[in-house]
């Protein structure tokens, strides 16, 4: 997993550090284990002002991403997503360091349990650092394209884990089936978890379930069985996530994409289940070779950009696999 320390590293990345040497000695003093935690304090909210008055805004930001990383690692998670969502905020949007910032913010809110926006910040970061690739490219700095594809490649494995990255994956070359009050259903039960109100996203669920149960069509009761798993993963419920993707799986086609896709998710929760590695490994290995032979069929009928995503995306997911098991031996 790419740490906060490492995530801090690739800022000034290709370019220098913007601090003042004032800035900087302030900021060796909160590493300091002698300086006592009330000037520490005081330094955070001098700092904090130091970053608005600062006539170089570039060395504004790094203030405040440097005194994120310090919160985070001290473990004052809530501190570190009020710096970095101003840092987000004040970045010029489609940049290295706004995507820095974006990964760091995904890091603290991950850890905050706010999966749904995690995932938002990842995503978006690895757009972005796919643009800076693109843009060094052109200007043929081939060092840089090699390190931008080094970290998306970091950026990949780490969001192969997550059952959000999967859901991504499921609807990718095919449009959702959900019907228009199943959409709004879903986006609802998205919006309760947001703001943690988990007992109205199980409600909401439940209706959404009562729709799917008369519809006609398998694939829309397979995917409101999917997003009603995904809601209750990210609810902290890896048991009931596995029990509703896996009558997901059941009512998709066996070894479809679709099907590959949920068993993915499935594994995903099964490593979080004591006991359970060995159907997590199962789960995860079917939905890799699944994909191996999609990559196949989608060569033969000529399909380059399918052939190339489900090449690209099987060998993350074997490296998620491996890393997994190292994790868990």
């Amino acid at each position: 997993m790419i740490t906060i320390g490492e995530a801090f590293s690739w800022l000034n990345v290709d370019d220098r550090s913007h601090l003042s040497n004032v800035n900087l000695l302030s900021l060796y003093q909160l590493q300091d284990v002698h300086v006592p935690e009330s000037h520490k304090e005081a330094l955070v909210r001098q700092l904090r002002a130091n970053s608005h008055s600062s006539r170089d805004v570039l060395e504004g930001l790094e203030v405040l991403v440097t005194i994120a990383r310090y919160e985070y690692e001290k473990g004052d998670y809530a501190a570190a997503r009020q710096d970095l969502v101003e840092a987000v905020r004040r970045y010029r949007p489609i940049s290295h360091r706004a995507a820095v910032a974006k990964w760091m913010l995904g890091i603290v809110e991950w850890k905050l349990m706010n999966n749904n926006q995690a995932y938002a910040n990842w995503f978006h970061a690895r757009e972005i650092f796919q643009r800076c690739a693109v843009e060094k490219g052109r200007v043929s700095a081939s060092d840089m394209v090699r390190w931008y594809y080094k970290q998306i490649d970091k950026m990949r494995l780490d969001m192969a884990c997550t059952a959000e990255e999967a859901y991504y994956w499921l609807n990718l070359f095919e449009p959702s089936r959900l019907s228009d009050p199943a959409k709004q259903f879903a986006k609802q039960i998205t919006e309760e978890i947001v703001q943690k109100k988990y007992a109205q996203a199980y409600e909401i669920g439940n209706l959404l379930a009562g729709i799917s149960t008369n519809r006609l069509d398998p694939a829309e009761t397979a995917e409101v069985w999917v997003v009603i798993g995904l809601a209750a993963h990210q609810m902290g419920n890896p048991r009931w996530a596995v029990e509703y993707w896996s009558r997901g799986a059941a009512a998709f086609t066996p070894w479809s994409h679709p099907w590959a896709v949920v068993r993915w998710m499935i594994g995903v929760a099964l490593w979080s289940v004591p006991g359970e590695k060995d159907r997590a490994i199962r789960s995860w290995v079917d939905a890799t070779e699944t994909f191996q032979d999609l990559r196949t069929q989608s060569d033969r009928t000529g399909d380059a950009n399918r052939r190339d995503w489900y090449e690209n995306t099987a060998r993350i997911m074997k490296a998620a696999l491996e890393q997994m098991m190292r994790e868990k031996a």
